[in-house]
């Protein structure tokens, strides 16, 4: 037999407290089933020839615990003790410690107990304190893993996995190694032996040194990505606190300007209403007539009205009309008079054409008033034009004796016509100095 890795049944002890693994529910015995797992697939062994040895029922207390303990460790040729504050203070861990000790000086060995720090001593910090402790001592001395990230993982997640792997290695990796004769084991140690055994311990040392830095370095590559992993999140959080103002600012600005915008509306529409309220009130002012130039109209037709009294408790337009009126129906009267004298007898050509001249001449003082009482714009040209000419027909009806004559008109009829030159003469004036004519309203 050239090493332990080939020896016909190999076991290995898993030192624990029971305490722990049910305070945890399982969870250290479903380490060692993971550890068990991978050596003896390392190993090249199967469970008829490969165990992992662990008080899962417990032994009764009395003489045969003991017994039973230093038979398991005697059959053992490595010691896997997980590290609690219970499992370093318990007692039964003691013995299995002193017991797995002994069995590693039978071995020759100085490399065949590794220990997992599970939960955290704080003893073990402090190397002026674990020398003097019985279970901190062989722990410190060794090279040991640190698990204690481990511990509230599941078993079954690739970094625990992962792990487990590197540790079963180091474990194949001791198991491997070359054994000692029993010639050497049994001749007394001189000082090479001693230089052999300084070495070994020296090479664990080393070997400790090297996983502590390892852990370390760990510890600060985790410590940098948790700070990188923080300083993106911080990254990402003040970008989307950026982003969220934006977007606020985008919304107040939007805002400002649809508020500006319909302001600016409201001010457009006030301006227009003004405008329009400055145009209608100067169309007011230009279409009011003032007590110069009031026109005077009859009730009934809208418009503005004045306040100052007319003659014979008439206003000036209803007079003015009334005047046109009565020329009307005087010059109605000459047509009917001329008519029955002159063409009577005869009714030819020239009769029409007479006809249609004293029509026209009676009808207009008519045509006029009509205007005057709708307040027609335009009859105040037909008016002056009208009136003009009636003025100069009546006028020289009056001085012409051959055309009086000729018509069968005395000289007892040249009143009226006077009368309707005077008419004619004050409608120019009304038209000229008076009338204006204001738009009606419905």
């Amino acid at each position: 037999m050239s090493s332990l890795s080939d020896l016909p049944e190999v076991v290995g002890f898993f030192s624990y407290s029971r305490e722990d693994d049910d305070a945890f529910k399982g969870s250290l015995s479903a380490l060692r089933d993971g550890i068990q797992r991978e050596l003896s697939a390392q190993l090249g062994r199967t469970k008829r020839n490969f165990r992992l040895w662990q008080d899962q029922e417990g032994i009764a207390p009395g003489r045969l615990w003991e017994s039973e303990i230093k038979a398991a460790v005697e059959q053992a040729v490595f010691f896997i003790p997980i590290v609690t504050p219970r499992a370093v203070n318990s007692e039964n861990c003691q013995i299995e410690y002193g017991a797995f000790l002994q069995r590693e000086r039978e071995l020759g060995r100085t490399d065949l107990v590794f220990p997992i720090l599970y939960i955290g001593v704080p003893a073990l910090e402090n190397e002026a304190q674990w020398r003097n402790h019985p279970v901190l001592s062989v722990v410190g001395k060794r090279q040991y893993v640190d698990w204690r990230q481990f511990r509230h993982q599941d078993i079954q997640t690739t970094a625990v996995r992962e792990a487990i792997e590197r540790f079963c290695g180091k474990i194949v990796e001791a198991l491997n190694r070359p054994l000692l004769s029993s010639e050497e084991l049994d001749r007394p140690w001189g000082p090479e032996d001693r230089q052999r055994l300084q070495a070994a311990e020296e090479q664990a040392r080393r070997s400790k040194d090297e996983v502590e830095a390892q852990r370390i370095a760990e510890e600060r590559r985790r410590a940098e990505a948790e700070a990188e992993r923080r300083v993106q999140e911080e990254k990402a959080r003040s970008q989307a606190e950026a982003e969220a103002e934006a977007q606020r600012r985008a919304g107040e600005e939007t805002k400002r300007k649809r508020d500006d915008a319909e302001a600016q509306r409201i001010a457009e529409e006030q301006g227009q209403q003004q405008a329009e309220a400055e145009r209608t009130r100067k169309w007011e002012e230009d279409r009011i007539p003032t007590e110069k130039d009031t026109c005077y109209l009859p009730a009934g037709v809208a418009g503005p009205r004045t306040t100052a009294p007319a003659p014979s408790n008439m206003t000036f337009l209803q007079v003015v009309c009334a005047l046109l009126l009565l020329q009307g129906i005087g010059r109605a009267g000459y047509w009917i008079d001329w008519y029955y004298n002159v063409h009577m007898q005869q009714f030819d050509a020239a009769a029409v054409q007479d006809s249609l001249v004293f029509i026209g001449w009676a009808a207009a003082p008519v045509i006029i008033a009509f205007g005057i009482a709708r307040q027609i714009r335009w009859v105040r040209a037909l008016g002056l034009i009208a009136a003009g000419i009636g003025a100069l027909i009546d006028a020289g009806y009056y001085k012409s004796v051959t055309v009086w004559a000729k018509f069968g008109i005395d000289s007892a009829t040249a009143i009226p016509l006077i009368l309707s030159v005077v008419i004619d003469v004050v409608v120019i004036i009304y038209f000229i100095r008076f009338y204006r004519p204001v738009p009606r309203t419905a």
